[in-house]
């Protein structure tokens, strides 16, 4: 994963905690709605996540949609972009998961690369809104 990669196309990048996340299964679900506004736009939707990969490919494939996955080994780039969520993990899923996690952020990113919109919930129940996404998406382009 690299940011030079989104250079020339504008992004939809969501920071998820897992499939082991209601909440974040949730977002996918709803998101899977505006996927077609998001990339008609011509725009990429990519999902980051912590770990791992292959388990939250599977949410999107049970959606029948084609994100991007983006694997943030170690929690580097949410260390580097402030958005570790120390602990964050339940109990119950440690084991597998690890303690740590992210916060869940949403952000739209221009074709030059420059963030326009960011929505980071801090509390784990609140989630971007598809059409805010999609609407700041616009702006972004100049639509």
């Amino acid at each position: 994963m690299r940011s030079t990669e989104l250079h020339g196309t504008a992004t939809v990048m969501l920071f998820v905690r897992g499939n082991w996340c209601p909440f974040c299964s949730s977002q996918v679900e709803n998101l899977t709605v505006h996927y077609k506004d998001i990339v008609d736009l011509g725009a990429r939707l990519i999902l980051v996540t912590p770990k791992p990969l292959e388990t939250t490919r599977r949410v999107a494939e049970f959606f029948k949609v084609e994100f991007d996955f983006w694997l943030d080994v170690d929690l580097a780039v949410a260390k580097q972009l402030g958005l570790l969520h120390k602990s964050g993990v339940p109990d119950d899923h440690r084991k597998e998961y690890g303690a740590d996690t992210v916060w869940p952020t949403a952000l739209v990113i221009d074709p030059s690369g420059i963030i326009r919109y960011t929505e980071l919930s801090k509390f784990i129940v609140d989630r971007p809104d598809p059409k805010i996404l999609s609407r700041e998406l616009r702006t972004a382009l100049g639509r």
